[in-house]
């Protein structure tokens, strides 16, 4: 891999799937660079380029696979998960973690409506 300044940007329960794909592409390319590893919208996003473009097809087909599997596993312990809407963003996530991210998101709300409706005293 070819050090790109790349970011990467996702839960620990993606990072074996991250580091899985890594070796892969380095397997098929090992000057490949990679400019960008992130979520978008409970997405994993793998932004790598092969160094030539007869790797284009199956880079294409490895980090597809590591996208669909990231859609099925937890962001945050790597179990297994699904995506939803948490406080409106778009995350997988295992049960446990989402009643946790659940749970955050109504605490969150309750707080700011009472800020919301906090009346400031005369006194």
């Amino acid at each position: 891999m070819v050090a790109t300044g790349h970011v990467v940007g996702c839960g620990d329960g993606w990072e074996p799937l991250v580091v899985e794909l890594d070796e892969r592409l380095a397997l098929v390319d090992p000057d490949y660079a990679l400019f960008r590893v992130s979520r978008d919208g409970g997405h994993l996003v793998n932004d790598a380029q092969p160094s030539s473009r007869r790797h284009r097809e199956v880079f294409s087909v490895l980090i597809g696979a590591a996208v669909f599997r990231a859609g099925q596993t937890c962001e945050v312990c790597g179990d297994t998960g699904v995506r939803r809407e948490v406080g409106g963003l778009a995350e997988v996530l295992c049960p446990i973690h989402e009643w946790t991210a659940d749970a955050a998101a109504a605490s969150d709300t309750r707080s700011q409506t009472r800020a919301e409706h906090h009346v400031p005293s005369l006194a």
